[in-house]
């Protein structure tokens, strides 16, 4: 089996190629393709389509074919950049998912999480996803924002695997994209890739007092 880059990946690594590097994108992406489906076929089992998680594990392989196809020029800052870029693009999805106006983002989100992990527990009883995270729904009983813990983080291991560890705050950042889209602001005082139990997560409206208060410890 041979694995594609996506053509929705592509476009913005070759945006960035456009804007910021006097390099041939076609040339670029064309290795990185190759390199890409090498690191595929070295991935944990994710479930594939039937994980919505898996899709972080391509993007992470992804952005290292990249760095590697472009000799190193596609590095770590670009990932903020590409972000951005995501977030300007998907704008329009926050009128739909602004937790400071809309009250059913946060039990949708819960449901659709507290679904998922249950699922992840099935698949690993039976031996399978075993590189998937494992999830930890509110286990605080927060009353205010979404709040959960990801535990066994694939990307880390995976990223380690290859050699790239340097790497791995950057694309740690990737859980900061969710702040646009929901108008909120991440508190996170931990990571499994800085030596943390695990990668804590908790959104909270962007317009509360608790973002305000907590502003010094978001995690970016």
């Amino acid at each position: 089996m041979e694995y594609k880059i996506s053509k929705f990946f592509q476009k913005y690594f070759e945006r960035y190629c456009d804007t910021y590097l006097q390099v041939n994108k076609k040339e670029v992406t064309q290795k990185a393709q190759i390199i890409f489906d090498q690191l595929m076929h070295k991935t944990p089992d994710m479930g594939e389509k039937g994980n919505m998680m898996a899709s972080n594990i391509d993007l992470t392989a992804v952005f290292l074919a990249y760095y590697e196809a472009s000799n190193h020029q596609i590095g770590g800052e670009a990932i903020e950049i590409l972000l951005d870029w995501l977030a300007k693009d998907f704008q329009w999805v926050g009128f739909f998912t602004d937790m400071n106006k809309r009250k059913y983002v946060k039990p949708l989100y819960y449901k659709i999480y507290a679904g998922h992990a249950k699922k992840v527990e099935e698949h690993k009883a039976k031996g399978e996803w075993t590189g998937t995270w494992s999830f930890d729904i509110n286990p605080d009983c927060r009353e205010e924002g979404i709040y959960y813990h990801m535990k066994h983080c694939p990307l880390k291991a995976f990223v380690h695997m290859h050699g790239y560890d340097d790497l791995m705050p950057y694309i740690c950042k990737f859980d900061f994209i969710f702040e646009k889209f929901l108008h909120a602001r991440l508190i996170r005082t931990q990571t499994e890739a800085t030596g943390g139990d695990c990668c804590d997560y908790w959104f909270v409206p962007d317009q509360s007092e608790t973002a305000k208060k907590y502003k010094n410890f978001i995690s970016k």
